[in-house]
């Protein structure tokens, strides 16, 4: 299904559903590795091919899926277990793709698009996206927690139903929220620059406009949430709480 810096993701199915599944196998020695048929399900696998990778820890990624189950906006884990490695089964979105690409050598830091890859969404879908996105975010601040890689590569879109999901946990960690309340506002800071890429790919009438009504509320929505997410100043920036509401 897909591969990061340290770990690719398979699809299978796990009593009867389908999932994807990220099975963790660093630090076992080719005799050790499970063969699928010892497992007793077919899963869709993240294979962890280093213990350490670009942004954070196989561990770290294993043990934040266990917590975040509950939340409807990110892809749920199911399923954790340690042995013979780490692993997690994970739900399954089928026909979901990433809303954007990696950052190439040439954006640094910012999502890339390719042209017949990353459909270019409606502002009215792309408002769905970063509510979506918003929903996450305030679910996990509230519980002390940061996702700590929010991009548009790292949120999945089924065309068909509009279902959007933040995943990948590989850098996520947890705070205490009382005590470092900026956490948050740096955050909002990337989802601010995620709604900037998110105006840079969206459909355009023939004007090079969005026309009028609610394609035009929505898009101005969205510049407007941008702008006060990537204000200089950490406390004029709005919690991922008030952009729920204001999206």
């Amino acid at each position: 299904l897909g591969r990061g810096s340290g770990a690719g993701v398979k699809r299978g199915t796990w009593q009867g559903t389908p999932v994807a599944c990220k099975l963790g196998r660093a630090g076992l020695s080719p005799h050790r590795r499970p063969h699928p048929s010892h497992l007793f399900l077919k899963v869709a696998c993240k294979l962890w091919s280093a213990e350490l990778f670009s942004d954070g820890d196989a561990r770290g990624e294993w043990l934040m899926g266990r917590l975040t189950g509950g939340c409807a906006s990110l892809v749920r884990t199911l399923a954790a277990w340690e042995t013979p490695s780490l692993g997690m089964a994970v739900e399954l979105l089928e026909g979901a793709s990433a809303v954007g690409g990696p950052p190439s050598f040439a954006s640094v830091t910012r999502d890339a698009f390719v042209e017949g890859k990353h459909a270019r969404l409606t502002p009215a879908q792309a408002r769905e996206v970063a509510r979506a996105v918003a929903r996450a975010g305030a679910w996990l601040h509230a519980r002390g927690l940061a996702h700590c890689d929010i991009y548009l590569h790292n949120t999945l879109r089924v065309a068909e139903t509009e279902v959007v999901k933040l995943s990948d946990l590989g850098a996520a960690c947890a705070y205490d929220r009382h005590g470092h309340t900026a956490v948050e506002k740096l955050e909002v800071r990337s989802f601010g620059l995620l709604l900037l890429d998110l105006l840079s790919h969206l459909q355009v009438s023939h004007d090079g406009t969005f026309g009028g009504g609610e394609a035009a509320a929505a898009a101005a929505a969205l510049r407007h949430a941008a702008a006060a997410c990537t204000a200089e100043s950490l406390e004029a920036r709005p919690s991922f709480a008030e952009l729920c509401a204001e999206l």
